[in-house]
């Protein structure tokens, strides 16, 4: 059955990460340095795979290449890259499975995710925590920035949190339960808020309710994903649900 736009897919359809395939892109798997950047690429058309592969390598990043949704599982629970360059349609799950199954382990929910792909599910991506979507084909410059804009991101140690609530009370419940001494909590009770923030400061992550007074989330995470000039944390959206899945997904608890 085809994943639609507005659908979820079920964290259980990736099998068994104790087996990784062997891929015809040479990658870094068998000689990853300690004090380097990892990469891993999610990618079954081989030809563009290589080119992402070769960029990365250009801009100093290793590189772990992975065809599938279940490889990219295995290899991301093996060597916990720096950050992730993934397609979605991928040959036996879709890649939004691998977003929300990196993103509901809290070894692995910090790391940043890169969509490139010749499908549209841009707004349910975002949803799950990817901070950056792009549709094929693209230009080699908006490549280099999205790997750019990963060695911005894990420069800076995680500590800054937006909170996009209307509810008030949802809101400093929120607070209260992200905060610490090594995490800061910023509130705002509607888009043009979060906009107002995004556009003063940098934040690790952002925990947005779907459902605001002055714009739907979806339309807001549009909105990130087209101003080049506001920050696009990764995003944990919320609706009327237990708070408990919100620290789990949060990459700035990992700090």
């Amino acid at each position: 059955m085809p994943i639609r736009p507005g659908d979820v897919p079920p964290r259980p359809a990736i099998p068994s990460e104790s087996r990784v395939t062997t891929t015809p892109i040479a990658d870094n798997r068998e000689r990853l340095a300690a004090n380097r950047r990892v990469i891993l690429i999610v990618e079954d058309d081989e030809p563009f795979s290589k080119i992402l592969a070769d960029l990365a390598h250009e801009l100093n990043f290793q590189v772990l290449v992975a065809a599938t949704a279940a490889d990219a599982s295995a290899l991301a629970s093996r060597y916990l890259p720096s950050a992730v360059i993934l397609d979605i349609g991928l040959p036996d799950h879709s890649g939004l499975s691998v977003i929300d199954r990196l993103k509901a382990d809290p070894r692995k929910r910090h790391i940043p995710i890169h969509v490139v792909s010749g499908h549209d599910y841009e707004k349910t991506a975002l949803s799950l925590g990817a901070v950056g979507y792009m549709l094929k084909p693209m230009k080699r410059e908006q490549l280099v920035d999205a790997f750019r804009q990963f060695e911005t991101r894990l420069t800076d140690k995680p500590r800054r949190v937006l909170i996009v609530e209307d509810d008030l009370t949802q809101q400093e419940s929120l607070r209260l339960l992200l905060g610490s001494d090594e995490v800061e909590t910023i509130g705002a009770d509607s888009a043009a808020e979060c906009l107002a923030h995004l556009a003063e400061r940098t934040f690790d992550c952002m925990v947005l309710d779907l459902t605001l007074p002055d714009a739907s989330g979806f339309s807001l995470l549009e909105t990130l994903s087209r101003e080049e000039h506001l920050a696009f944390p990764p995003v944990s959206s919320i609706q009327a649900v237990s708070f408990l899945p919100m620290r789990n997904r949060c990459p700035a608890e990992t700090g």
